[in-house]
This record gives C-alpha cells, structure tokens and sequence, in this order.
C-alpha cells in the first residue's frame, strides 16, 4: 500500500511538472465556487450551482495551465487589487477607531490621506509627500 501511495505522488508530481499550479487567484476563486455550492444547498435556486461550478473549473484550468507566464500575471494584478481593497478597509477601521480623536483629510494635490487632531479650530494642513497647504476645520 504504501508502494502504491509513493507511485502515484510521483506520477503526479511529474504531470504537474510545467504547469501553474496553485496560486492565490485560483485558491480564492475555488473557494469561491465551494462557497457558492453550499449556499446552493440551501437556497436551491439552481444557477448558483452552475456559478459554483464554472468557478471551480475555471480554478482548475488555472492550475493545470501550462502557459505559466500569463498565469503570474494575472495572479500579481489579483494581488495588488486585493492589497489595495484590504488597504482600505484597514484605513476605514483606522478612522472609526480614532474618530473621537482625528479627522482625516485628502491631499487637494496628491490624494495622499492625512491625519490630523481633532478640537484645534481653523488649522493650516501640510501635506508631507508634496508640500501642499491647504486649511481645515478641526
């Protein structure tokens, strides 16, 4: 038995050998799709099962693709969507947690999101990245 187990890792590893293989977007997206078939055994709404499926086949392709290149490039734009939502959310949970204390402002020039004390009256705002000043109520 254990003979057996060992032959089939090996033949295994070699058909997944230039291949993808599992990366954040496919593991996101099959669960995803895991997500959606749960939820169809509940709701029974039949498109939903459909949903779930695609998603699931479509992870699989990713896994087993052999243009590896693409596959990268498409998981670092993946990447770089999620970190920049997460970001987000992070700043919102920032701003509800220190919203007795500072108010958050926006660059007019960069964007660039700045801090500032709250309960200090009419104040003159310095944007650290570009030099910009611009005046707020705190």
């Amino acid at each position: 038995m254990k003979n057996f187990r060992y032959r089939m890792e090996e033949k295994i590893r070699k058909f997944l050998i230039g291949r993808n293989g599992p990366d954040l977007l496919s593991r996101d997206v099959y669960t995803a799709g895991l997500i959606l078939l749960v939820i169809e055994l509940f709701i029974r709404s039949g498109w939903l099962y459909y949903a779930g499926l695609i998603m699931i086949g479509y992870s699989m392709c990713r896994v087993l693709s052999r243009n590896i290149y693409r596959r990268q490039e498409e998981n670092r734009a993946y990447r770089q969507r999620k970190e920049k939502a997460a970001g987000r959310v992070r700043l919102m949970k920032r701003q509800w947690k220190e919203r007795h204390t500072h108010r958050y402002y926006r660059c007019p020039n960069c964007h660039n999101m700045l801090r500032v004390p709250k309960g200090k009256g009419r104040i003159d705002i310095r944007c650290p990245q570009c030099g910009t000043t611009f005046e707020k109520r705190t």
